[in-house]
């Protein structure tokens, strides 16, 4: 079933929904580009291998928005913080938090809207493209409907500062999930951007975020397992209906159904264990 809030309003312009698609496009377009050529540069001919794209080469390679924003994150310190102020990594973590909504069909109001086409905007601008004005004139549409009947200079200005107001409100906490092995943290995480869903790979399954089909403990991993959301500033973990449950250790594992996470919390997908992280 589709969103309610995709394609048309009454009046024949674009809702929230599908200005976000566009915009996400337009984002796609652009960055692309400029991802690959700075691989190519770091990495040679090797390159495509540092993508954060799972499985990748046994099936088409794909630079979504989820792939570019996930290999700039992943690849920052040796790539992207040569060029790409510190400012700008917070924009991506917005953005591919955007896109994780927006791919999982969630409502966008008025505020989440133009905040989001505001930190696309920049994250263009950032990276020098032109493609910036595009998201630009988008979010500036959005403006009069905003500023209600008459929309004068001064309400306009105070619609845009409001909604910005109400999008920065939100909560923004980054969560990481870190790899035991042996009890012990390893250099393997997977940054969240909620809502995540946990599992392995399958196009006939759906959307999978964190997929833990390469791991040497997925084999008890369901393909989709759990996912993890925020409601408001509680990161809240959720099994699936997995065959070999979810588990969180409170002095000994316990197999949950939903239960709220925090910091420093371990975690069990089948037999394939984590940490949960949290940082401002």
């Amino acid at each position: 079933m589709s969103p309610p809030n995709r394609g048309t309003d009454a009046l024949g312009t674009q809702n929230h929904y599908e200005r976000i698609r566009n915009s996400l496009e337009e984002l796609r377009s652009a960055l692309e580009p400029y991802v690959e050529e700075r691989m190519r540069a770091a990495f040679g001919d090797d390159w495509q291998a540092h993508y954060a794209i799972p499985g990748w080469p046994d099936y088409e390679f794909n630079a979504d928005v989820q792939v570019l924003t996930n290999t700039i994150v992943n690849n920052w310190e040796d790539v992207f913080a040569k060029e790409m102020k510190r400012e700008a990594k917070h924009l991506v973590h917005q953005v591919r938090k955007t896109r994780n909504r927006f791919a999982h069909q969630e409502r966008f109001d008025e505020s989440d809207t133009y905040t989001a086409l505001h930190e696309m905007q920049r994250l263009l601008e950032a990276i020098g493209s032109e493609s910036a004005q595009a998201i630009e004139r988008a979010k500036n549409e959005m403006v009069p409907d905003m500023a209600g009947a008459g929309h004068s200079p001064e309400a306009i200005e105070a619609a845009a500062d409001d909604a910005l107001a109400k999008g920065a409100s939100q909560p923004v906490l980054q969560a990481r999930l870190v790899k035991l092995q042996r009890g012990q943290p390893t250099q393997v995480e997977y940054l969240l951007e909620p809502p995540t869903v946990i599992g392995r790979a399958d196009a006939r399954t759906g959307q999978i975020d964190v997929d833990l089909t390469d791991h040497d403990d997925a084999a008890y991993v369901s393909r989709q397992h759990a996912k993890i959301v925020q409601e408001g500033g509680v990161f809240v973990l959720e099994d699936l209906g997995s065959s070999n449950g979810t588990f969180v250790k409170r002095g000994e594992y316990e197999k949950v159904e939903r239960t709220e996470l925090s910091d420093g919390d371990e975690v069990a997908f089948g037999n394939a264990k984590f940490v949960f992280r949290t940082e401002a």
